[in-house]
């Protein structure tokens, strides 16, 4: 069975960001020629032009990976490591990034960090930025949860809530991230499938054209709206000219019909094919994206891969979305509240089943917070929180009407909103907003 057929009626995401590419480019005069006096067709260069600033630092913190297995219900339940793994980490490598959204809409990475051999409990990591146009960036952690290297769009994240604000030579901690994901064995089934099927081979050469330095190349399959990756294999391609080549080939399961063939470069040399990598795909001609694939029940030979090839990492990775609305007293205005309430709205890890300690809890990815100042006169008022992509949380609202940190108690005003009562709310790939959330005192 392919690894995409466990979670992806969980799990979908969406797209990505590399590196800049390198350029081959040509050796330039000042006066915009080449080196042998000819016309480069290039604007004379301005050697007065102020250079761009380049801001560099550091962040810094740590990363958990949070278990959870399912109720006969479908919803989370927490899991100790040491009931589901005998306390053991069972995965080698989490991924974090720090990017910023450019101006063509592409993410862009100003630095990254792989944690290697991680262990139960906080893992730190380290990154270094440089940027010549951020302002902020947002953090985010994958779990390699199959052991294949790749950050794919179907494994568990982590994102730091809250936008981070650059500055040349500073050193930024604390960005704690927590990765909830399901206990190993937990999704074995899920999606269906025998997990046996007919296979296929794909096979090609991968032709890196910019400086090779070393590092693996994996080859892959996605589907049609970058999902993946289905099936991978990885080589280490040899020096060719000032780039390199090697043959590749991929077993596949038949019959998946259009298909997107990719290969990723590890550029970095940081032991995973990120987004940060350089990235490229199939070629019907030099610099000529050939896919999709139709991948069959016959063999598929010549398939070469070009790296690096187009603007994006090939897979839809979407760390983070934000979900924003109103939250209100059903019926009435938040002055019927009693004074010096305030209110919360939380996207909650667990559905909370008892009170809540709201203001020390970990059980939110994130929460917006309203002041009994800022409820004062008010029938509504304005929320937005940033959750990862592609995952369930449990939506809520709640009111603090005795001001002891503690909600969902007995006569709590409270709101929930999703699929059902529970406050189930899959989080998807784009930005949502207009969510109501109108708080009620439940009955008892």
């Amino acid at each position: 069975m392919s690894r995409l057929s466990l979670l992806l009626p969980l799990l979908l995401s969406v797209a990505c960001n590399p590196k800049g590419d390198d350029t081959a480019g040509i050796e330039e005069g000042s006066d915009g020629s080449d080196a042998t006096g000819a016309d480069s067709g290039l604007p004379p260069t301005d050697d007065t032009a102020s250079p761009i600033p380049t801001i560099s630092g550091t962040i810094s913190g740590t990363v958990s990976v949070e278990l959870y297995t399912l109720d006969e219900n479908g919803a989370r339940q927490y899991i100790s490591y040491e009931d589901a793994t005998g306390g053991v980490f069972p995965w080698q490598k989490i991924f974090v990034g720090a990017y910023y959204t450019g101006p063509a809409g592409v993410d862009q990475y100003v630095g990254t960090d792989v944690v290697l051999d991680p262990v139960v409990g906080p893992n730190p990591y380290d990154i270094n930025f440089v940027t010549e146009e951020a302002t902020s960036v947002y953090v985010y952690a994958i779990l390699d949860y199959y052991p294949d290297s790749i950050v794919g769009t179907d494994e568990p994240r982590g994102v730091y809530p809250m936008e981070i604000p650059l500055t040349d030579g500073a050193s930024i901690t604390d960005i704690d991230i927590t990765i909830l994901a399901p206990a190993p064995g937990e999704l074995d089934g899920v999606g269906g499938g025998t997990g046996t099927c007919d296979d296929v081979s794909i096979a090609g050469d991968v032709i890196i054209t910019v400086t090779y330095e070393g590092g693996d190349v994996a080859v892959m399959l996605a589907d049609t709206e970058g999902q993946g990756p289905y099936v991978s294999t990885a080589m280490t391609p040899a020096e060719d000219g000032g780039g390199a080549t090697g043959a590749y080939e991929l077993s596949s399961c038949a019959g998946y019909g259009d298909m997107q063939l990719l290969g990723a470069w590890d550029s970095d040399a940081d032991s995973m094919f990120t987004p940060a990598d350089h990235w490229g795909a199939y070629i019907s001609e030099p610099d000529v994206d050939g896919n999709p694939i139709n991948v069959g029940y016959t063999d598929l030979t010549d398939y070469d891969v070009q790296i690096p090839l187009g603007d994006g990492s090939g897979l839809s990775i979407v760390p983070f979305v934000q979900l924003s609305g109103t939250v209100s007293m059903a019926g009435g205005t938040f002055d019927d509240l009693p004074p010096g309430s305030s209110v919360y709205v939380a996207a909650l890890k667990y559905r909370p089943n008892s009170d809540l300690n709201i203001t020390e809890t970990s059980n939110a990815y994130d929460m917006d917070v309203f002041e009994w100042s800022d409820l004062t006169g008010q029938s509504s008022a304005d929320w937005a929180i940033v959750v990862p992509a592609d995952t369930i949380v449990y939506l809520w609202a709640y009111a603090d009407t005795d001001a002891d940190g503690f909600v969902n108690e007995v006569g709590d005003p409270v709101a929930a909103s999703g699929e059902d009562e529970n406050g189930r709310y899959p989080t998807g790939t784009t930005s949502t907003g207009g969510i109501s959330l109108g708080l009620v005192v439940p009955a008892e």
